[in-house]
């Protein structure tokens, strides 16, 4: 059937490293807290219940799939395959956000003629592997704060609003 190698590989959830840590802090304001405690019930209600949070994720590279566009694996009478051939490494020695891998590596796979059907092609894919690249890694952090409005009899019920301002940093 043709070149395997193109199933070998790291697996696409494959991140080696990853840290993630978050905090929610309750502010000691409203019914039953530290300040405000035994105010108006305006007073409680939107003085209490604010609760600001920040979380951040670090991961390390992680695998990314390559295809090349135009080529089919199945299709009998495409000439290219999906999966290209590798030539070197691709790796950059400086590379840019728009430029982070060397493209020239990479090639389409000519499927050979299927000697059993005249004008087709064998399915076959290149040599490249799955996930033949590994993109950087990622650096995320974001913020929020929540205000939580007890209500119903004896407080039973809670909703609560959050506004999380988007990330404010990604590297």
């Amino acid at each position: 059937m043709g070149n395997a190698t193109w199933r070998r590989g790291p697996a696409s959830f494959d991140i080696t490293q990853r840290f993630v840590a978050s905090l929610v802090y309750d502010l000691p304001f409203g019914n039953r807290r530290w300040w405000l405690n035994g105010k108006p019930g305006s007073v409680k209600a939107t003085g209490g219940g604010w609760q600001p949070s920040a979380c951040s994720q670090f991961q390390g590279a992680s695998p990314a799939a390559l295809s090349w566009l135009g080529g089919s694996t199945i299709d009998p009478t495409n000439t290219i395959t999906s999966v290209p051939n590798r030539l070197c490494s691709n790796k950059l020695n400086n590379p840019i956000p728009a430029n982070w891998f060397d493209a020239c590596c990479f090639v389409p796979h000519k499927k050979p003629l299927d000697p059993n059907n005249a004008g087709l092609y064998l399915p076959q894919k290149g040599n490249a592997g799955r996930n033949a690249l590994i993109t950087d890694g990622v650096a995320d952090s974001d913020i929020g704060l929540f205000k939580n409005a007890p209500w119903g009899h004896k407080d039973r019920y809670r909703l609560q609003l959050r506004g999380e301002p988007s990330t404010f940093l990604i590297t």
